[in-house]
């Protein structure tokens, strides 16, 4: 499978649990392909040659909005707006935790919302194995996961979902827990 494939089915995932669940259409939109030219500008502005696989979802979709409740996969513009420039301030402010603060460290938020916990960023001072760099997702300060591509990100998070729909077809509730 690849990239345009896997965001097809996550978006479709998405529409399936929001209409279970909440009985709402999934507001989650995803952006307009990105312009190869727009995404050198970015890589020159933030020092990193991002990873193949980004780079092929930013040329098929340039983010997308609400894509983890009010949390958004990062736009080209979006990384020179002023919500993320102050969202990422904030967490540099107030970090408190036992992991390192990735910003601190040159980390590039790639999936980041102004009022919710968790984001991902993509670390440029880890490696995979085909010497990218990775990408880092937190939750309230703490190292959730780690993933070697922006595929394998996206191929969890499609699994996360695929079972929380299976779930709540079989009428297991997550407080039920």
């Amino acid at each position: 499978m690849d990239i345009t494939a896997l965001v097809e089915k996550l978006h479709s995932a998405h529409q399936t649990y929001e209409k279970l669940v909440f009985d709402e259409d999934y507001d989650g939109v995803l952006g307009k392909p990105a312009s190869l030219v727009h995404i050198n500008e970015l890589e020159k502005r933030i020092g990193i040659t991002l990873p193949q696989n980004y780079k092929a979802f930013l040329l098929r979709h340039d983010g997308w909005a609400n894509f983890d409740g009010e949390g958004k996969l990062l736009s080209v513009g979006d990384h020179a707006a002023e919500w993320v420039k102050s969202t990422v301030a904030e967490w540099s402010d107030i970090w408190e935790s036992e992991d390192p603060n990735p910003f601190a460290n040159g980390a590039v938020p790639i999936m980041l919302g102004e009022d919710i916990e968790n984001f991902l960023v993509l670390n440029p001072t880890k490696r995979n194995h085909e010497n990218e760099p990775v990408f880092e997702l937190y939750d309230a300060m703490e190292l959730e996961d780690t993933f070697q591509t922006f595929f394998d990100y996206l191929t969890q998070e499609f699994e996360t979902l695929d079972e929380m729909i299976k779930d709540e077809q079989d009428g297991i509730h997550e407080d039920d827990d």
